[in-house]
């Protein structure tokens, strides 16, 4: 009987031993955040439940894209393509007042109708509708597609800088530590950019090259 016992102890330790390797070597499982948003919550959802989980939201999948602003009001936000669109191009339509674009040439940082949350998509149309330049920032952004989306567009610069600060600052994205180009206008011969090297904004020459990274809303 001993014997019996004695062997039974050993199968059992060899048993816990597998079970804790196998865990160790396992992938690390998804978070809990991740694992709600995948299962069907919103994050407004997710953040109704606990406002404590706002900034976990950043980074995570969703709709095609990596969440990086959340309205806490109406529970809108933003969601950043996973990749650049371009690693250098020209904003386009250099010497061209875009009509209907608002110029912001309050520097720094930008202010004013064109510059704020919930513009880039409204930016980026009147662009696209007003100059046919082949090869501009607005352009790259929106003829993105990605998971099956195809709403992407360029951002406003401070839709921007919530992505460099919710996403670039804590790893999220493979973002380069350069400029990337907005969607709003300084005037006929500038756009404002961001730098993600410093995280600061600036308005530059429309033919200088810059990096672009589309967004969409939800």
């Amino acid at each position: 009987m001993p014997k019996i016992v004695f062997f039974l102890n050993v199968i059992a330790i060899i048993l816990v031993g597998l079970f804790v390797n196998s865990c160790e070597k396992s992938p690390n499982p998804k978070s809990p955040v991740q694992s709600r948003l995948d299962a069907g919550e919103t994050p407004y959802q997710i953040y109704l439940s606990d406002d404590s989980l706002l900034d976990s939201l950043n980074g995570k999948s969703y709709l095609g894209g990596m969440i990086f602003y959340l309205n806490t009001s109406d529970g809108s936000g933003l969601i950043a393509s996973t990749t650049d669109q371009s690693a250098g191009t020209k904003w386009g339509c250099d010497g061209f007042d875009i009509p209907d674009l608002p110029n912001v040439t309050e520097c720094c940082p930008a202010s004013g109708p064109g510059s704020e949350v919930g513009n880039g998509a409204s930016n980026t149309d009147t662009f696209i509708s007003a100059c046919g330049e082949v090869g501009s920032a607005a352009r790259f952004a929106a003829l993105y597609e990605e998971n099956g989306f195809e709403d992407w567009f360029l951002p406003s610069v401070h839709e921007l800088q919530f992505m460099y600060s919710n996403l670039y600052r804590n790893g999220f994205g493979n973002f380069d530590a350069s400029h990337y180009w907005s969607s709003t206008e300084g005037a006929s011969a500038t756009a404002w950019r961001l730098n993600f090297g410093d995280g600061l904004q600036n308005f530059q020459a429309k033919p200088d090259m810059s990096r672009v990274r589309s967004v969409r809303a939800f």
